[in-house]
């Protein structure tokens, strides 16, 4: 039986900080490639925070 993917976590702080830059400093597709994450985390992040 394959073993199943394990999702990366991620502290509360990194995920409100990785939403803030995105927002304000630059956009959420530059953020991400700095983070080494997928952009569509950070949108996820954006609507679980609003």
């Amino acid at each position: 039986m394959p073993k199943k993917k394990q999702s990366a976590s991620y502290s509360e702080a990194f995920r409100r900080e990785a939403v803030r830059r995105s927002e304000e400093d630059t956009n959420a597709v530059e953020v991400a490639k700095e983070l080494s994450i997928n952009v569509n985390q950070i949108y996820n992040w954006r609507w679980q925070f609003k």
